[in-house]
C-alpha cells in the first residue's frame, strides 16, 4: 500500500461563452496563470497565443501542478496584447487528488471492534498471514453486547503502516433462551382480530414440551368469506409463544330449498345469448339433471370446437357454462363393418392400398386379430442386407402402416425394450429405459409432446450398437410445460430404420405432489388435474371464489381432468379450492385471470 504522487496534468478548457478582447485594433498575443496567490502582472506562467487574436473564445493548455499540495486550489488567467496590457484574471477552482501506483505493500495485520471505534491499532487484534489479499477469521466474544442490532467493524494495515478503510457489517444479537425446556400449559385461539394475550378463547391442553388440541371455534358470527384463524401457546414459565396464523373459508349457508331445473340449451363456439341456444328437453323438472343428449353438428367444420351447455332454474337464473373441448370428424357414410377382411404386406416399397401381397385373416375375428403368423416370401434375394417389412389390415378403412426391420434370415431383432418410463422432479423430467439386447442399434431420440399429437425431440443418447446385456439409459428434460407432458422413445438403427415405444404421460408440477391446475394465469380455460390416488375414494368438488370471497364456480370433480370456464370472468385473482364430502379444504391454489 506504498503511496507515490505523480504531478497531476491539469487541461482547463474555458467555455465559449467566456470572451477575452483586446483593445481596439490590437491582438492578444499571449496570457499568463498563476495558482492561488497573484504573483503580479508578468510574473506570472505564461503560453502564447498562436495566431494572436484580437478575440480569444477559449483557451486549452496544460498548467504544471506538480508542486501543489493535494486538495482544493484556484486557477488563474489572464491575457496580454501587443501593447502589454493585460485582462482581468479568471478564476477556475479544482482539486488536485494524490495517484496510488504502488500497492504491493502487503497485509501484516487485522483488528475488529463492534459499534464504537476505539482508535487505529485499538480494535480486537485478528490473526493473519502477511500477505497482499488475506482473509481471517473473527471469534469475536459477544456475550457483553445487548440484544438487538449491532455494527462489525473489520479494517487491515500493512507493512508501510497504512491503514485500510473500515469495512461494516449490520447483525442481530438474539437473546439466549436460558431454560428451553419449560412446559406448554396452556393454548388459546382467535379470529382475525388479536384480543391481547390471554384473553382468547383457551384450549384445554395437556402439559408438555409438545401439545396437540382440537379447536371446536364458533364461527357462527362469522361473516360468509375469507378469514384467518390464530393459534398461541404459553409456557409454565409465562412466556407466549409467537402466533400461527392459518386462513380458511366460511361457507355461506346453503338453502334447504333448490329450484328445479326447467330449461337447458347448448351452442358451440360462440354464445348467441340466453335463451338462444339449442333447447334440449327432460322428462321432468329437478333439482338435478342426467341424461343423454343427442346434438345435432350441422354446419361443424372439421377440427377442434367447444360445446357449451348451461340450464335455467325456476327463479329465472342460468348456471353456469359447461365448455368441453371436442375434436369433430367428418364421417365416412360407409356402413360399420367390425370384422377385419384381410391383411397385406411388401417389402421396401409401397405399391399403394390394396396393390400388396394379401393374406386372408380367421373369420369370425370381430376386429381383433392376435398371435396371427404368417409367412411372407420373396426373400431368397435378400442375403447378407437387411430390409424393412410393411404390414396392413383392412376392415372399412386401411389400418395404420407397421414397418418392421428385417435381416436377410428374417429375424426381427433390432431392440429389445424392456421398459420406458418419465418422472417429474423439481425443475425437469427424467426419462429412462431399459433394453435387454441390441442389435446394430445406432441411436435414441426422446420426443416430447404437450397435445399428444405432435411431437418434438429434445434430445438424443448414442446406442450400444450390438449387446446382448442389459442396458440402462437416462435423459433430463429441461424445459417441460406446467400440467400434462407426453414423452415417447424413438429407437434407430444403423442403416436408419426406426420404431417408437408406447407414449407416457407425466403430470408435471415442479416438484409438488398433489393437484396442479394450469395455465396461470388464465385466459379462458382452465386445467384442474387431480392424482388418481387422491379422487378414487373422495367425491371432491371445485370451488372458485374472487377476491372478495364470493362464490363463483362449484362443481363435482369429473376424474382426473377438469376444465374450469374462466373466459367470462373479470380480471384479478380467484381462488381455486378442492374440498371433500364434509367441506374440508384439501387443497387451494390462487389462479390469475389475464386479458
Amino acid at each position: 500500500m506504498q503511496k507515490i504522487l505523480l504531478p497531476l496534468l491539469l487541461i482547463l478548457l474555458l467555455p465559449c461563452a467566456i470572451e477575452v478582447r483586446a483593445q481596439a485594433s490590437e491582438k492578444i498575443f499571449k496570457f499568463e496563470y498563476f495558482f492561488d496567490s497573484d504573483p503580479g502582472f508578468g510574473n506570472g506562467s505564461t503560453v502564447a497565443v498562436t495566431p494572436p487574436a484580437s478575440v480569444v473564445s477559449s483557451l486549452t493548455f496544460t498548467p504544471d501542478i506538480s508542486l501543489l499540495s493535494s486538495g482544493l486550489h484556484i486557477l488563474y488567467v489572464r491575457t496580454v496584447d501587443s501593447l502589454y496590457r493585460s485582462s482581468q484574471s479568471i478564476p477556475r477552482l479544482f482539486f488536485k487528488e494524490n495517484i496510488i501506483t504502488n500497492t504491493t505493500a502487503i497485509v501484516t495485520n487485522a483488528e475488529y471492534f463492534f459499534d464504537i471505534d476505539p482508535g487505529f491499532g485499538n480494535g480486537t487484534q485478528a490473526t493473519v498471514t502477511p500477505s497482499g489479499t488475506v482473509s481471517f477469521a473473527i471469534t469475536g466474544n459477544i456475550a457483553s453486547l445487548p440484544s438487538g442490532l449491532h455494527m462489525l467493524y473489520v479494517r487491515v494495515k500493512d507493512a508501510l503502516g497504512n491503514w485500510s478503510h473500515t469495512k461494516q457489517s449490520v447483525f442481530y444479537r438474539e437473546p439466549i433462551i436460558s431454560n428451553p425446556t419449560a412446559n406448554i400449559t396452556s393454548a388459546e385461539y382467535f379470529f382475525d382480530t388479536d384480543p391481547g394475550f390471554g384473553n382468547a378463547i383457551a384450549a384445554p391442553v395437556t402439559a408438555g414440551q409438545n401439545v396437540s388440541f382440537n379447536i371446536s371455534g364458533n364461527i357462527s358470527a362469522l361473516t360468509t368469506g375469507l378469514h384467518y384463524l390464530y393459534v398461541r401457546t404459553r409456557a409454565a414459565d409465562g412466556k407466549w409463544s409467537e402466533t400461527t396464523a392459518k386462513l380458511f373459508y366460511k361457507e355461506p349457508p346453503v338453502s334447504s330449498s333448490v329450484p328445479n331445473i326447467i330449461a337447458a340449451e347448448y351452442f358451440f363456439d360462440v354464445d348467441p345469448g340466453f335463451g338462444n341456444g339449442t333447447p334440449y328437453t327432460f322428462a321432468t323438472p329437478s333439482v338435478q339433471i342426467s341424461q343423454l343428449m343427442s346434438l345435432s353438428s350441422a354446419g361443424l367444420t372439421k377440427g377442434f370446437h367447444r360445446l357449451h351447455i348451461r340450464a335455467k332454474d325456476s327463479n329465472g337464473n342460468w348456471s353456469l357454462i359447461n365448455a368441453p373441448v371436442f375434436y369433430y370428424e367428418s364421417i365416412i357414410g360407409t356402413p360399420p363393418i367390425s370384422e377385419m377382411q384381410f391383411l397385406e404386406w411388401f417389402w421396401n416399397t409401397d405399391p399403394g392400398f390394396g396393390n400388396a401381397n394379401r393374406v386372408s385373416l380367421p373369420a369370425g375375428n370381430a376386429g381383433q386379430i392376435t398371435n396371427f403368423v404368417f409367412t411372407p416370401n420373396g426373400i431368397s434375394g435378400f442375403s447378407n442386407s437387411r430390409q424393412n417389412l410393411y404390414v396392413r389390415m383392412i376392415n372399412n378403412n386401411w389400418s395404420e402402416t407397421t414397418v418392421r426391420m428385417v435381416d436377410f434370415s428374417g429375424i426381427v431383432l433390432p431392440i429389445t425394450l424392456l421398459e420406458f418410463s418419465a418422472n417429474g422432479n423439481m425443475n425437469t423430467v427424467t426419462t429412462k429405459w431399459t433394453t435387454s439386447q441390441e442389435l446394430n442399434s445406432d441411436l435414441f431420440e426422446v420426443e416430447h409432446s404437450a397435445d399428444g399429437i405432435n411431437f418434438k425431440k429434445f434430445g438424443l443418447l448414442k446406442a450400444a450398437g450390438n449387446s446382448s446385456t442389459q442396458k440402462e439409459y437416462q435423459l433430463e428434460h429441461l424445459q417441460p410445460i406446467m400440467g400434462l407432458n407426453y414423452y415417447r422413445l424413438k429407437m434407430i438403427d444403423l442403416d436408419g430404420s426406426f420404431t417408437y415405444s408406447a407414449v407416457v404421460k407425466v403430470i408435471f408440477n415442479y416438484g409438488k405432489s398433489g393437484p396442479v391446475a394450469f395455465p396461470n394465469p388464465v385466459f379462458d380455460k382452465l386445467t384442474v388435474m387431480i392424482p388418481i390416488q387422491m379422487g378414487l375414494n373422495n367425491k371432491l368438488t371445485i370451488n372458485v371464489f374472487d377476491s372478495k370471497g364470493a362464490a363463483v364456480y362449484k362443481k363435482q370433480s369429473s376424474g382426473i381432468t377438469n376444465f374450469v370456464d374462466f373466459s367470462s370472468y373479470a380480471v384479478g385473482n380467484y381462488f381455486v379450492v378442492l374440498s371433500d364430502e364434509t367441506g374440508k379444504t384439501v387443497w387451494k391454489e390462487t389462479i390469475i385471470k389475464t386479458k
